[in-house]
């Protein structure tokens, strides 16, 4: 019924804007900070800070404790067993080849505003009742209204479909209809959403701010007349000329090569990519429109190692070609490449091959470079500005994460020797406890991600590390700033460790270079049950139509799991969370929203 296995087990993005402003209370937060659902600043409590973290070297270690809830623990129902409620009349969910359900892609790091603080809830009705579950409850609700409404395309009902209609409440999308079937129904949670028309990739606003009450809400979408582009009449400048000719690299003509040996793209400003036929190896020979192209070129055969540079993916090699109205043959596409060549070392010592070094380039395609077993290295490349990157392997020398070494290198026209490529590792340890306990597992739990200045994490460049029986950890990183997550999906209730997806664990801890660095993590869990009630009546089940679920910036995302007595229950890392609810089909008497918060709830 729950997606709890992979990664992430609870498949919402973590932008909040869809806010419940009926469980998380200002008025009753006894310190009078804002019922945010999350942590202040001032209430941070021994998170590090994240742009601002513990440097950790010289063999000292930094202890840091998952913060536990800053919230009121004596919220009433926090940490207790719901009412339950009657049995729900929904059938089962059908297989998942009948399901309309649309998966929701996961953004993890992306840090969600905080619920809108109220001191009020939309009762059942749809009127405005004291909120009475207290700042944050484990019996949570979930008040539905309908909406429907009719669409017309300048006044008339579409008999051609002119774009869809989507309603948005920030992370939340849900789909309404197309323009030509001319009216919709929708069972959603009571909020205020805005009403978007997308047609050819573009999309407008139609309606902001529409209410959906419990009494329903009716609204008649009226779109003005679509404006139909008419093409120009052809002319000799769209008409096909041939472009034709031969590769040089440098001025030189290829070694013999049997059959096609690279391949040659053209694409105009602003459009795709395409493929020019190459013939014995080398020639190309092609149709295209009069016009001003990029070229690039990409692969090759064996033979062509040694004559054409190395780069891979499509790799820009001329800008601003003009194909005349006449055509243009014969034309020699002369591709510039330089060498670049040098040594690996992994602290200053020659540590062999380790680890895989890249030259990345927005234009030129990415050059893998390959030392031997010396550390030695040379390769022929197109001559331009690159970054060089880093990615550890997960056993053997060298630091096992990724990092951006050096960005602005730079390869001349006559290339670049002596280009010698240092790693600087530094060893870094520490013990992971749950509870005070060392965890049971058999995979890495650990998982440090290298943050650069500007706060953004390179793409494969996180490292992952098991603890030993007793939570002990130790690997090699790069000097830097990390934020430090629990690696987990899938786990069971009767696990001593928490269900949380992606927990941060600490942000901003700092590596400095030559010192031994010790970090010690300890995490405290809990349990919740969660009591659902669904337009003022309990209700047991949501059978599959429904999945809730529960989530916060500070300890990543869990899946709630349904117990027999009809409890949604979890064991996850202590703290204050949002409640999700999110649909897995259409069914009546369910809301429809993908992305919905509907409460909050405490772990402890």
């Amino acid at each position: 019924m729950f997606r709890v296995f992979g990664e992430p087990a609870f498949p919402w993005s973590l932008p909040l804007l869809a806010l419940y402003a009926a469980a998380c209370s200002s008025n009753s937060d006894p310190t009078g900070k804002s019922g945010s659902g999350h942590a202040s600043e001032s209430d941070a409590g021994d998170t590090p800070a994240v742009d601002n973290g513990p440097v950790l070297g010289g063999g000292g270690a930094s202890t840091v404790d998952t913060p536990s809830s800053q919230r009121d623990a004596s919220a009433p129902g926090v940490g207790t067993t719901g009412t339950g409620g009657a049995p729900s009349d929904l059938p089962d969910r059908p297989s998942p080849e009948s399901s309309t359900a649309t998966p929701h892609e996961a953004s993890p790091t992306d840090d969600p505003p905080s619920p809108a603080a109220s001191s009020t809830a939309p009762a059942p009705d749809g009127s405005t009742a004291p909120n009475t579950l207290g700042e944050c409850s484990s019996n949570v609700q979930i008040n539905t209204g309908v909406l429907s409404g009719s669409i017309t395309v300048g006044g008339a009902q579409a008999s051609a479909d002119y774009g869809r209609l989507t309603l948005t409440r920030g992370a939340d999308v849900i789909e309404l209809a197309g323009t030509s079937a001319h009216e919709f129904s929708r069972r959603l949670v009571v909020g205020t959403y805005d009403v978007l028309h997308t047609r050819n990739g573009e999309t407008s606003v139609v309606e902001s701010g529409l209410e959906i009450t419990a009494a329903g809400t009716h609204v008649d979408i009226d779109l003005p007349n679509p404006t139909i582009l008419v093409p120009e009449p052809s002319n000799a400048s769209t008409l096909g000329v041939t472009f034709s000719g031969d590769v040089t690299v440098n001025g030189e003509e290829p070694p013999p090569v049997s059959g096609t040996g690279l391949n040659i793209f053209l694409r105009r400003e602003g459009g795709d990519w395409r493929s020019i036929e190459t013939l014995n190896g080398t020639s190309f020979y092609g149709t295209v429109t009069a016009g001003t192209y990029d070229v690039a070129m990409y692969g090759a055969a064996k033979e062509l190692q040694g004559w054409l540079p190395e780069n891979g993916d499509i790799t820009v090699v001329l800008t601003d070609l003009v194909v005349p109205q006449e055509g243009l043959t014969g034309f020699v596409l002369d591709i510039p490449a330089a060498t670049v060549s040098g040594k690996v070392t992994l602290n200053g010592a020659d540590a062999g091959s380790f680890g895989t070094f890249t030259l990345q380039s927005e234009t030129l395609g990415p050059v893998v470079l390959q030392p031997n077993a010396s550390g030695n290295y040379s390769h022929l490349v197109v001559p331009g500005e690159y970054e060089l990157l880093y990615r550890g392997k997960p056993t053997g020398p060298g630091p096992r994460n990724g990092q951006r070494l050096q960005a602005g290198v730079q390869v001349s026209s006559t290339g670049l020797a002596g280009f010698d490529i240092d790693v600087d590792a530094v060893a870094l340890s520490g013990t992971l406890t749950v509870d005070g306990s060392p965890p049971a597992s058999e995979r890495d739990l650990l998982r440090f991600e290298p943050v650069t200045q500007d706060g953004t994490v390179l793409e494969n460049g996180a490292a992952s590390v098991m603890p030993g029986a007793d939570g002990r950890f130790e690997l090699e990183v790069t000097p830097g700033k990390y934020d430090v997550f629990l690696n987990l999906s899938g786990v069971s209730l009767d696990s001593a460790l928490p269900q949380n997806v992606r927990a941060p664990l600490a942000k901003g801890i700092e590596v400095v270079s030559g010192e031994p660095s010790t970090l010690n993590l300890d995490i405290p869990t809990g349990g919740v049950n969660v009591a659902l009630t669904l337009d003022g009546t309990p209700i047991r089940s949501l059978n599959g139509w429904g999945e809730l679920g529960l989530r916060s910036p500070e300890h990543g995302s869990v899946a709630l799991q349904l117990t027999e007595d009809g409890q949604y229950v979890a064991h996850a890392i202590k703290g204050t969370y949002d409640v999700i609810y999110s649909s897995t089909g259409a069914f009546d008497g369910l809301p429809e929203n993908g992305d919905v918060v509907i409460g909050c709830v405490t772990v402890e």
